[in-house]
C-alpha cells in the first residue's frame, strides 16, 4: 500500500461569539480577519479557520488530518502542498514513525523545526494514523495501546464568551450542572473590574469549582 493521492481544504467559518465576549469592536489588522482583543498582545480570527488534509492509498483507504490553525492556514496548507505531501507521495502510510522523523529533519537544520512546520507534520500524521485505523479495522485509542486506565482526564470550560457578566454566570451555573468543574476566565482588563467578575462567577458555581 502507498499514499497516492494529498488534498488540501482550507476553510473559514464565521464565529458564533468573540473570544472573549467583548462587546467594543477590537482593534483589526487592515486587510484581514485578524484582530486584538483588549489588553492582550496576541492575535485572533474574526473566523474559524482550519487546514485540513486528506491522503489516498492505492488500495482506496483514506485518512484525515488538521494542522492547528487559528491564523493563516494556508502556512500549513503550503508546506504540505509543496513539501511534505510530495516527499510522503508513493511511501507506505502504515510507516508513521520513520515518516514523522523524516519528514522533521527535511528541514530543521534552517531553524524550521516549530510552528507551522509541525502543525503540518501534525496533519499529516493524523491523516496516517487515520489510514491506519481504517486498514486494520480498529479504533485509533486501541492502536495506541488501548484505553487510559487509572483516573480520568478532567475537563475544563475554555472562558465563558457571553458579552454580559450575567449571561456568563448563567452560562457558569449550566456548565456546572453538565459536570464541569473546572472554568477558565479571561481576565485583565482592570483589578476592580476582575475582583468583579470572580467574585459574581465565585458565588455562582460555589467554593469547590476550580477557577
Amino acid at each position: 500500500m502507498q499514499i497516492e493521492k494529498i488534498e488540501i481544504y482550507i476553510y473559514k467559518h464565521d464565529h458564533h461569539y468573540m473570544l472573549r465576549g467583548v462587546e467594543d469592536t477590537p482593534n483589526r489588522i487592515s486587510g484581514t480577519d485578524y484582530f486584538f482583543e483588549p489588553h492582550w498582545r496576541q492575535s485572533y480570527s474574526r473566523v474559524s479557520e482550519a487546514c485540513l488534509v486528506k491522503l489516498t492509498t492505492d488500495t482506496g483507504i483514506e485518512g484525515w488530518g488538521e494542522a492547528q490553525a487559528p491564523l493563516m492556514p494556508e502556512m500549513a496548507g503550503t508546506l504540505i502542498h509543496k513539501l511534505f505531501g510530495p516527499y510522503i507521495k508513493g511511501q507506505n502510510p502504515l510507516e508513521r514513525e520513520r515518516l514523522y522523523d523524516e519528514m522533521y529533519h527535511i528541514n530543521n537544520i534552517r531553524g524550521h523545526e516549530s510552528g507551522y512546520t509541525l502543525d503540518a507534520m501534525a496533519a499529516i500524521d493524523i491523516a496516517l494514523w487515520d489510514i491506519a485505523g481504517r486498514y486494520y479495522s480498529a479504533p485509533i485509542f486501541e492502536l495506541l495501546g488501548g484505553p487510559c486506565k487509572g483516573t480520568a482526564l478532567p475537563a475544563y470550560v475554555s472562558g465563558l464568551r457571553q458579552p454580559t457578566l450575567d449571561e456568563q454566570c448563567t452560562a457558569a451555573q449550566q456548565y456546572i450542572q453538565d459536570g464541569f468543574q473546572a472554568i477558565k476566565l479571561f481576565l485583565g482588563d482592570d483589578l476592580p473590574t476582575d475582583i468583579r467578575i470572580l467574585r459574581s462567577i465565585r458565588e455562582t458555581v460555589g467554593p469547590d469549582v476550580t477557577l
